[in-house]
């Protein structure tokens, strides 16, 4: 109970030691109990909390184990574990290992609750597996995983929630991807709408929206278009993550390149040393959902 208290009010540390100690006491007592199972699988949260992700999988893994042998290999405490599970294999880019985790726990939920197949628990898991394959580079399965999730969302809360905003996001960057900025462009918009008016215009997921919109207005070469829209990004992820973050800089190159064709070479020459600087200290990459747009 107190490892469970000081995880509720944040203190990760302290809920380590409680229920370390707790995990301790119940392993003497009995070996496959479902309340050692629940301490596993709580430490695993908090090890998953503080960036732990060896002992997160350990823990995981042991809750796991133990939930199999007392309520049964199909379970819908062990869907939940294998969806936190697969979100740290996701993170460490362990991603056939994750897609396991989550078509495990979709066919658990599916087991369970067949009438309520349009969950937005599973909708997650759904976009979560587009995440996936489009870091694989299979674009075809992404973007149905992306679509069908849409559609759940919609069909469960209706079309203006952040979960339709963040599928639509992710739509969006396939096309980008593609270079079918054609249809791109509208998802973007709608995202870019549902965000700015449930998130408000000082959000990173805003700003991630609105970076890939004036990336395609740069694209057709409507400059005076993106650049409010580049600074409304800059200044977000500027505050968000610190200047030498990698969209920072990829920001920072648009803009100084808009300034250039303006003729404005101050200013030019300032972002693009800017620029280089973080992507100097950072290595090349899609990180926070930025990546190059195709000009």
């Amino acid at each position: 109970g107190l490892g469970y208290i000081y995880k509720n009010k944040g203190d990760d540390m302290k809920a380590m030691r409680a229920l370390e100690g707790c995990l301790r006491i119940r392993k003497m007592k009995l070996e496959s109990d479902i309340e050692l199972a629940d301490t596993y699988q709580h430490l695993g949260t908090v090890h998953d909390s503080i960036e732990n992700a060896r002992k997160a999988l350990f823990c995981y893994d042991k809750a796991l184990s133990i939930y199999a042998e007392c309520l049964g290999e199909k379970n819908e405490t062990s869907a939940l574990v294998l969806c936190r599970k697969a979100g740290i294999l996701q993170s460490l880019e362990n991603d056939e290992a994750a897609l396991a985790c989550f078509s495990e726990a979709l066919q658990i939920r599916s087991f369970f609750h067949e009438e309520e197949e349009l969950s937005v628990e599973t909708a997650d898991i759904i976009c979560s597996q587009g995440s996936i394959y489009n870091r694989m580079g299979n674009i075809k399965k992404a973007q149905s995983c992306f679509e069908t999730a849409l559609n759940m969302y919609k069909t469960i809360d209706g079309s203006e929630n952040l979960n339709v905003a963040k599928a639509l996001h992710f739509i969006a960057i396939i096309f980008v991807n593609r270079q079918d900025n054609d249809r791109a462009y509208p998802c973007l918009e709608e995202a870019l709408r549902l965000r700015r008016t449930l998130l408000g215009e000082h959000h990173e997921d805003t700003a991630d929206s609105c970076y890939y919109i004036a990336s395609i207005l740069f694209a057709w070469r409507r400059y005076r278009e993106a650049l409010p829209c580049f600074q409304t990004a800059y200044d977000v992820y500027l505050k968000q993550r610190g200047s030498l973050d990698i969209s920072v800089a990829n920001t920072l190159f648009f803009i100084g390149c808009i300034h250039e064709i303006d003729g404005n070479y101050d200013e030019a020459l300032t972002c693009f040393k800017s620029s280089l600087l973080g992507k100097k200290t950072k290595s090349w990459g899609n990180q926070h959902g930025i990546c190059q747009c195709h000009i």
